[in-house]
């Protein structure tokens, strides 16, 4: 770990000394220049993406080459963090998915569900998880087990392509070690959802706004102490950047200490 830290300082430096800027909200996006002569390089261990207009790209791969640095271009960007990358430069569209992910979730989940009935939703509309409250109601360790790694697949397919299944994934994520059957029946539901969308993924049509300006949209909803576990309210958001979903989450509202001391401390009322 310390290695491959020195290794991404050793690297950073090298890009600020050629003029780039890193992000202060993300440590792994560089940036130099502006308008048309902006060049943007992001960083992830090894596997690096440089994007802007072909000149601009040339330019630095030159003087990045002066460099201790060895580089190995690859070919046109279709694959990228095990990610499928589909653009069409005629149209200003693209489209990214995660075939390998789905693929290794087919494999592992596969027979499982293959007899099972096509869903239209990724998780049963109001449907609330509970922790096992007594070992009895949990079950084997093989199958906690096998529920945690189908968890940990799904929520990898949310964070690049999916957004779809942040809502049913969060619900099965929060009985992780006290997995009960209906439980493991909800993931299995979730997965034959995503095995029969296997086609399905993230759309880029970004669409400017007046005058070429950027625009910026949030959507946003919650419930009221919605959690039966401990009764937290949840909420999710999808933000969109000129149309395009940039970031999305659901988890459980968290309930902050100062805010529960005050409303201790404040006199009762008679409604």
């Amino acid at each position: 770990m310390q290695s491959a830290a020195r290794c991404n300082h050793k690297f950073s430096v090298a890009l600020m000394g050629l003029g780039f800027k890193r992000c202060p909200s993300d440590p792994c996006l560089f940036r130099r220049g502006s308008g048309e002569k902006t060049t943007i390089i992001i960083c992830y261990v090894d596997d690096n993406l440089v994007i802007g207009k072909r000149q601009e790209i040339d330019k630095f791969l030159e003087e990045f080459k002066k460099s201790e640095f060895k580089c190995t271009l690859g070919e046109d960007l279709n694959d990228y963090l095990s990610c499928g990358i589909q653009m069409d430069p005629e149209t200003v569209t693209g489209w990214i998915g995660q075939p390998h992910m789905v693929k290794k979730i087919e494999k592992t989940f596969g027979k499982e569900v293959a007899n099972m009935q096509n869903y239209t939703t990724p998780g049963t509309p109001g449907f609330k998880l509970l922790k096992a409250s007594e070992e009895s109601e949990m079950i084997g360790d093989d199958l906690q087990s096998r529920f945690r790694t189908g968890v940990g697949q799904l929520m990898f397919l949310i964070k690049h392509s999916r957004p779809d299944l942040m809502s049913a994934v969060r619900e099965l994520s929060k009985v992780l070690g006290k997995v009960t059957e209906a439980a493991c029946k909800e993931l299995l539901c979730c997965i034959k959802f995503v095995l029969g969308t296997k086609l399905k993924g993230l759309k880029i049509s970004p669409k400017m706004g007046p005058d070429g300006l950027w625009t910026l949209g949030v959507c946003s909803d919650s419930d009221w102490a919605g959690d039966p576990n401990d009764r937290k309210s949840v909420g999710c958001y999808i933000i969109f950047l000129n149309d395009v979903p940039i970031a999305w989450r659901s988890r459980s509202q968290r309930w902050y200490p100062y805010l529960a001391a005050r409303l201790n401390s404040m006199p009762a009322q008679k409604l």
